[in-house]
This record gives C-alpha cells, structure tokens and sequence, in this order.
C-alpha cells in the first residue's frame, strides 16, 4: 500500500531529516482551487435566489467559494425551500392529525391519531440539508474542512516557517 508524500511543509514542521532529499523531489501538482462565484441558476424561484445569495455570500467571504460549488448550492436552496413550505405547513397541521382508518358497515369511519406525513418530509429534507451543509463547510464543525481557494492561501508564509531570515 503506497502512503501518499509528506509535504514540505509538514517535513519542515516535523524537523525531518528527509526535508533535504524532499527538497530535491518533483513537486506534486497544487491542490488548491480557483475561486470563482458560480453563475446563478435562471429556474430558481425568488426564495430559492434569496437563499443561493446568502449561501454564495458566506462562502465568499470565507474564501472556500469556487464555480464548482454552484450545483451543490443549487441543491441547498432548492431543499431549504422545500424544508421551509413544509415546516410551514407541519406547523399549521400539528405533527398529530386525526384520519380515518376503516369505514365499517355503517358508513361511520374509525378515527385514530397517527403521525403526520409531513413530518417525514421534513425528517427527510432536514437530513439532506445536514448532509449538503457539511459538504459546504456550513455548519460549526466542518466549517475548517473545505480548502481554501489559490487566491487565498499563502504558501510562501508556510515553507519559510522556522527558517532564519
């Protein structure tokens, strides 16, 4: 099983006696990512743009925005919308509503409580957004994860770290 390399600046963090034969390597190709604010999709609806914007803007100012991430920001508003109108609508209904199980002879239904379809729905798109806002680096946890785009990083900084100057 081939490990992956040891990167110059870890060598150099790590005060490695490899660093000398590292430095004479091949570099490998960059990892980063050009940022870029992707196009806004024309099909979204007001409150999906809203919700594209505030996304777009909070990634941007992170640094993490690349025209890449426009897909999966397309999925996020059009999910959280869907979550919102159904949370609305659960919140209306109540998360127990009364239905008809059986209708017996006399035409007289049975009535029982059951759980509200909805609240599925709403467990459902809660779950895929939890997925799409860690992809995103949007919530507290991940928030560090995402790379950060070429623009943005200063590699210069970390491979004179510790050197004298």
């Amino acid at each position: 099983m081939a490990f992956p390399r040891t990167s110059i600046t870890d060598l150099k963090l790590q005060a490695s006696p490899n660093l000398g034969r590292a430095l004479k390597r091949a570099p490998l190709a960059e990892k980063g990512f050009e940022a870029g604010v992707p196009a806004t999709p024309e099909h979204l609806g007001d409150d999906e743009k809203r919700v594209w914007d505030r996304v777009v803007a909070l990634l941007s100012a992170r640094g993490t925005l690349t025209e890449a991430d426009g897909f999966a920001i397309e999925r996020y508003a059009t999910l959280y919308v869907r979550w919102r109108n159904e949370l609305r609508e659960l919140d209306a209904e109540g998360t127990v509503i009364e239905t008809v199980r059986a209708l017996g002879k006399d035409h007289l239904g049975v009535h029982a409580r059951v759980a509200n379809p909805r609240l599925k729905i709403v467990q459902a798109t809660e779950r895929q957004l939890l997925a799409l806002e860690m992809e995103l680096g949007l919530t507290p946890r991940h928030r560090g994860e995402p790379g950060k785009t070429r623009k943005e990083l200063n590699v210069n900084d970390l491979l004179t770290f510790g050197s004298a100057s």
